[in-house]
């Protein structure tokens, strides 16, 4: 498993004892057709290498830049809604040492928190959570 597979782990569980429900959220694009004919390969595990005809591209995800990490948190209101709860739309981009984010990553977190959303780039130091935006680190244990 690489780092941040145990990374993406490792703050779905704390974020489930938090209350949060958080769903992965995997952008990219993949191909989808019909499949005219295999060729057997020339490699050792002797996987298929197939050509496709009249496929298709297909995008998955939100939208690119969206986070990792989406879903949300309750949020107990406060003067005319006292006692109600909401879902507050959250959104969190995980990130492993040394690695930035895209600048879509970033006006997609802008957009959340504009609209009233919970969004945060989430690093790991020390055995502990860092959200960006002023948030301070929370022990892994919590």
């Amino acid at each position: 498993m690489n780092h941040e597979s145990a990374l993406l782990k490792r703050f779905l569980l704390w974020s489930t004892r938090q209350g949060w429900r958080l769903f992965r959220n995997s952008v990219g694009v993949g191909f989808v057709g019909r499949e005219l004919r295999s060729y057997p390969s020339s490699t050792r595990s002797g996987a298929a290498v197939i050509y496709e005809i009249a496929g298709r591209r297909i995008r998955f995800g939100l939208c690119e830049g969206s986070s990792d990490l989406i879903g949300w948190r309750s949020v107990r209101v406060t003067a005319e809604m006292i006692g109600s709860q909401i879902a507050q739309f959250c959104a969190c981009e995980l990130k492993t040492e040394n690695v930035t984010t895209t600048k879509e990553q970033i006006n997609f977190l802008a957009q959340v928190r504009k609209a009233g959303g919970f969004s945060t780039v989430v690093r790991e130091k020390g055995g502990a959570f860092e959200f960006d935006k002023g948030g301070s680190p929370v022990e892994v244990g919590e």
